[in-house]
């Protein structure tokens, strides 16, 4: 049986989408991360916060990216369950570091969650999406490299 606290999570997260454009509805996103602190404060277990912070991660990664199966499928011409399939992969992924830090949070274990920080900012570098406001930059063609500006 599915738990009230996993069913909220999953919407909480699922709802965050509207929280960029074209709606921008900004509250939206404290309410729903709001919602999934208590949650993951609420739980009786690190596996339970795990699965609370899975679905809401889950949720929030393939709603936000759901364009990923418009570009897969009709532009793409992969079979719509793959498309499917690889954008709720996606949301799996992503959802790994959320997930492990909300058992982590459960259990107030502050030096393991700075290490989930750590490995999300590393992440983030690999991915290329960390820009100039940090001063690193990507270099096109050429992969992904640390420089900062001079």
């Amino acid at each position: 049986m599915i738990s009230l606290p996993f069913m909220l999570s999953l919407l909480s997260g699922a709802v965050t989408i509207f929280a960029f454009a074209p709606f921008g509805w900004w509250q939206i996103q404290i309410a729903a991360l709001a919602l999934l602190f208590i949650l993951v404060q609420r739980a009786k277990s690190a596996k339970a916060a795990f699965r609370v912070g899975w679905a809401f991660a889950t949720a929030a990664i393939a709603a936000g990216t759901h364009w990923l199966y418009i570009s897969l499928h009709d532009y793409g011409g992969m079979p719509s369950w793959l498309a499917s399939l690889a954008v709720f992969l996606l949301g799996q992924f992503g959802a790994v570091i959320w997930s492990g830090a909300s058992a982590r949070k459960a259990h107030h274990d502050y030096s393991a969650m700075a290490d989930d920080a750590v490995a999300t900012h590393a992440l983030l570098l690999a991915t290329g999406r960390l820009d100039a406001r940090l001063d690193f930059h990507r270099v096109p063609l050429a992969g992904h490299r640390l420089c900062t500006h001079q």
